[in-house]
């Protein structure tokens, strides 16, 4: 008892000053923007703001065009824009400490993704490095994984894209990257579609610079180079890449010979060639269907409002102590807003603590957030709690039932074009006590465009037995079985076609204990990643 009274004692003036501190740049003379997909806390001009806003729109929308994706996994995204680099310096990562040269950052996270920027003397620059750490987060927010050149090649390449007054310029040439890679040889392409991201190239060692300029390069030549190449297989090679196709290396070169004619070392002397030349062309397109910047809402900030939402980005980046207190307390004296809980729950999230991150989002759900993620998480949260094994005698209690059909249809509403919270709505309606016609509608009406179409298949063909339509079910089983389903999935159409036959399972090595989800979020260290775009 004393020890604890004694550690309140310690904490008491910790409370006290995140109680009364301003975090750096916290004054009121912020400005909050609003356009369709991001978020704007601004120190600058009126117009700057909203031009940044608007090509952060134009890069995603010209993105998601180009590569016909949609965001299925919609992460919010939320940009400060600093006024002063002083200021701004004490948000960067610890790691690169107080003089740091970067203008601008993006940090991952499960709940929010931030950008944080200063206009900075090379404006090029910095939006180069945000549009590059840009579209790896879209990359993600559409469930796609392509391999590591790809991803950094791609992000290099519409890194440089640049709006003008009625067209957008795709595939300016990057002058550093150019630099990069005529002064060495450059990788054979067996080893540059074989790193990733623990590969020790692209974690240290002179030629990480190479891969970057030599990934951009390759997808530069393919998009815009004097190839004679066919566009129809540079098409079908982008697309094989695009969906990590050809993981296996014997098997990835006999897909590229087979749809180029043509071996490594010969694209590969095609490429210097290309890179030697000089000659880059690019491209010129409509501009992307966006709505104007006139029309982002604007308001002004309150100084509490902003130095909460600075106390956010310091416990994002550096887990700062002090931030995370003065959320605590926010969260405590104003329920209604939302985003210190989010925040604090995305934090536990870092230290595997699932329970504060479930409680301090639940919160948030409660206090009516709308923020897509929130409703997501806690979905996939409770059913990996509820079905971690398939059994059919197996029902949820009809308040979890409630809660979860409201979470995940709500995460729905606010992120329509995901895949997550469809198949867990099917396994709640399977094993809830009254399975709802509605919320099954929903997902076979959204099933053709679903990830775990084999897993999803099954849960449905569950329900029809739920439904006593056991004929349907039987149809059911018999077509997920010529859909290669995992063992998982083969216990759960055995026990099912058993439990219609009123006959014991035959189990064999089948096994009702393999997880049915898929895994939890990834928990992203403390980490900001902004790679070096200079050419030395």
């Amino acid at each position: 008892m004393r020890f604890r009274l004694s550690l309140l004692l310690l904490l008491l003036p910790v409370a006290r000053l995140a109680a009364q501190t301003d975090f750096p740049g916290a004054d009121d003379k912020w400005q909050h923007f609003r356009s369709d997909n991001f978020e704007l806390y601004s120190r600058n001009r009126e117009a700057d703001s909203r031009e940044l806003l608007h090509n952060l729109e134009l890069l995603r929308a010209f993105f998601l065009d180009s590569l016909n994706l949609s965001e299925r996994r919609r992460v919010d995204v939320t940009v400060y824009y600093f006024k002063s680099a002083k200021d701004f310096r004490t948000y960067a990562s610890e790691s690169y400490g107080p003089n740091h040269k970067f203008a601008g950052f993006y940090v991952q996270g499960v709940d929010r993704a931030v950008i944080y920027v200063i206009p900075g003397e090379d404006a090029e620059m910095t939006r180069h490095l945000i549009f590059h750490e840009y579209v790896h987060h879209l990359f993600r927010a559409t469930e796609n994984e392509p391999p590591t050149w790809f991803n950094e090649g791609m992000a290099e390449l519409f890194a440089t894209l640049a709006p003008r007054k009625d067209q957008i310029e795709f595939g300016l040439p990057s002058p550093g990257r150019v630099w990069q890679a005529q002064r060495a040889s450059l990788l054979p392409l067996e080893q540059l579609f074989a790193i990733d991201h623990d590969s020790a190239i692209f974690r240290q060692g002179e030629h990480t610079g190479l891969f970057y300029a030599e990934s951009w390069a390759l997808l530069h030549y393919l998009y815009f180079g004097d190839s004679k190449i066919p566009l129809e297989k540079r098409k079908i090679f982008l697309g094989l890449a695009l969906n990590n196709s050809f993981k296996d290396a014997e098997n990835r070169r006999t897909v590229f010979q087979d749809v180029f004619g043509m071996d490594y070392p010969e694209m590969v002397r095609k490429l210097e060639n290309y890179l030697t030349s000089g000659r880059y062309i690019w491209g010129r397109l409509p501009l992307p269907k966006t709505a104007s910047s006139s029309s982002y809402a604007m308001r002004p900030v309150a100084r509490h409002e902003i130095n909460l939402r600075l106390a956010e980005l310091a416990l994002r980046v550096n887990r700062s102590p002090l931030a995370k207190l003065a959320l605590l307390r926010a969260a405590d004296s104003n329920p209604a807003d939302t985003r210190p809980l989010e925040a604090l729950g995305a934090d536990a999230l870092r230290d595997q603590d699932q329970s504060s991150a479930r409680e301090r989002w639940e919160r948030a759900a409660e206090a009516g957030t709308q923020n897509a993620a929130i409703y997501r998480e806690l979905g996939l949260m409770e059913s990996r709690a509820w079905f971690s094994r398939f059994d059919v005698y197996f029902r949820l209690p009809a308040e979890k039932a409630q809660q979860l059909q409201r979470y995940l249809l709500r995460s729905i509403e606010y992120n329509p074009e995901q895949s997550e919270a469809y198949e867990m709505l099917a396994w709640v309606e399977a094993f809830s006590p009254e399975p709802s016609i509605k919320n099954l509608s929903l997902v076979q009406k959204k099933y053709p465009t679903l990830k775990r179409r084999t897993r999803t298949a099954l849960a449905l063909a569950f329900v029809r037995v739920r439904l006593d339509k056991k004929e349907e079910a039987l149809e059911m089983l018999q077509d997920i079985e010529s859909m290669q389903p995992d063992p998982w999935e083969t216990y759960g159409i055995e026990a099912t076609r058993a439990f219609i036959e009123g006959r014991p399972i035959k189990r064999g090595n089948l096994t009702p204990f393999q997880p049915a989800l898929p895994k939890p979020s990834k928990v992203v260290p403390p980490k900001i990643k902004a790679p070096r775009l200079s050419g030395t």
